[in-house]
């Protein structure tokens, strides 16, 4: 038997009953008059219409996210019902806001087994509707969906608006707290007095070096540090433990959507501290890793990195005879297939030899006018220092004044308390910027003087070191002047640290050591 024929007493017969359906969307709109409303508008309708109420559905759902269970439940019990039966909403946007529903409510229609009653716009739907009440359900099922695209138009616009602002909508990072609204004053941010220091010293731990991610992770759980997400008192994963190292949170930005904002929040970490971190986490400034395999010591353990996949380039010993033996620099291939081949650690060493060695030897009274060289430098960039800070102070104190000329324009009634607050924030910043600056050359002082002698001596025995039978001192001595070494088919391509790099390659040398 068809669904017609299988359907076609009810569809003929007059509709008595029917099911009352109430919807808002939350439940901050339940505790309104929004349902009660809703109920007594229609459960009159259905008493003029002498309708049977068999039921009432007053829920609390969204028509648009999620399964909709208990509109379909409300549809499974009509389904049910022997007789014809009518869905009566007080609009249509009580019942649907999207097209997604259309399908079996008209399928249900058509087979007479339902009419869909609305009572704010004055019209039902049955077997036999025309064309023009079909229309106005659907131009009533659009309005109703264009009044969604618009809200949810008016939230991103919103967030978008506060995330310009610099505010963050989502739950702090581990060291913050976040400060729910009140009726007076608004959510906020503040720094968790009881982490924070915590994840301050997991910064400062890493960016010494010597520390992998898992020396940290084993810290932060000595310290007790543990996500304020979980809701048991769980141990921090290293996962956690590297989002923090990452997280620009701390010095002030946050990133949404692969976009950076500044935020207006107190920052925790130090930019400069936190670039340290982010570098030897990218392998930039590599921390030192342990020397030996079993008792093998190696120089390049843990320096080199593979040119064609990336992968760190590990060592290891050939042995030709009881007489010869080589040591091999070998990719461990971990990332992706490779085409780097072993390469022989003497023929590294005697590349470096030639690249970073002076083209003369350096007897004391050649090193003796190298140092009076880098003191004559010290001294001339000194003048330029004190011009630098010079001009910096007058800035400092251009910047106080304006500080000054703006207050008193406030207080006169010249700017409303917002541009005021605008104005003074980038000049803070302004004054920020240049006080770090100030700070920076600040620091160099009568240390300097012997920090760079010292540096001048290392570079100019460079080749002494390199040639010396203590594996240990060769080895720190290119982690101290080489970073971003990677192997190029037999070669090593690498760069010179600051400030080696001016001394090595300097043109001057030759002058220097007269």
């Amino acid at each position: 038997m068809s669904k017609r024929n299988k359907y076609q007493n009810i569809a003929d017969e007059e509709c008595k009953q029917a099911v009352i359906f109430a919807r808002v969307s939350s439940e901050e709109q339940k505790k309104g008059a929004s349902i009660d409303a809703q109920l007594k508008t229609v459960i009159d309708y259905c008493d003029n219409r002498k309708f049977k109420i068999l039921d009432k559905f007053s829920i609390v759902e969204s028509s648009t996210r999620g399964g909709r269970l208990k509109f379909n439940e409300m549809l499974e019990y009509v389904k049910q019902q022997k007789h014809k039966t009518a869905i009566v909403v007080n609009c249509v946007d009580r019942l649907q806001r999207g097209y997604k529903e259309c399908v079996e409510l008209d399928d249900l229609r058509k087979q007479g087994r339902i009419e869909i009653h609305f009572y704010k716009e004055g019209f039902y739907l049955h077997k036999d509707s025309t064309s023009s009440d079909i229309l106005r359900w659907d131009m009533g099922v659009l309005s109703a969906k264009m009044y969604v695209g618009s809200l949810r138009d008016n939230v991103i616009r919103s967030q978008e608006y506060k995330r310009e602002n610099g505010q963050w909508q989502s739950c702090a990072p581990v060291g913050y707290l976040n400060i729910s609204k009140t009726k007076t004053t608004a959510a906020d941010i503040i720094i968790d007095e009881e982490r924070a220091p915590k994840v301050k010293r997991l910064f400062e731990e890493y960016a010494k070096g010597g520390r992998t991610l898992q020396d940290i992770t084993n810290l932060a759980r000595t310290l007790g540090l543990s996500s304020k997400m979980c809701r048991v008192n769980k141990t921090i994963s290293r996962a956690q433990v590297q989002n923090i190292l990452k997280n620009p949170f701390y010095i002030g930005y946050f990133i949404n959507k692969g976009k950076t904002y500044k935020h207006n929040y107190p920052r925790l970490i130090d930019e400069e501290l936190f670039r340290i971190v982010q570098d030897t986490m990218e392998g930039r400034k590599r921390a030192p890793s342990k020397l030996y395999y079993g008792d093998k010591q190696y120089i390049f353990t843990g320096l080199v990195r593979c040119g064609c996949c990336g992968s760190l380039m590990t060592c290891e010993t050939k042995v030709k005879d009881e007489n010869h033996s080589y040591n091999y620099l070998k990719c461990n291939k971990l990332r992706s297939k490779c085409s780097q081949k072993p390469v022989n650690e003497a023929k590294i060493l005697a590349q470096l030899e030639n690249e970073l060695c002076l083209p003369m030897d350096i007897n004391d009274d050649m090193l003796k006018n190298i140092k009076s060289e880098v003191k004559k430098r010290l001294k001339e960039e000194n003048i330029n220092t004190a011009n630098l800070k010079r001009d910096i102070t007058i800035k400092l104190h251009d910047l106080d004044e304006q500080i000054k000329t703006l207050f008193r324009g406030y207080i006169q009634g010249k700017c409303d308390e917002k541009m005021y607050n605008e104005l003074k924030t980038e000049i803070e910043l302004e004054k920020e910027k240049l006080q770090k600056d100030m700070d920076r050359y600040l620091e160099i002082d009568t240390e300097t003087d012997e920090t760079l002698v010292n540096i001048a001596e290392i570079a100019a025995n460079v080749g002494k070191f390199l040639k010396s039978p203590i594996i240990s001192q060769k080895r720190d001595i290119l982690n101290l002047i080489l970073s971003d070494c990677k192997t190029e088919r037999k070669n090593l391509c690498f760069s010179i640290t600051k400030p080696f790099d001016k001394l090595l390659k300097t043109p001057e040398i030759n002058k220097w050591c007269r």
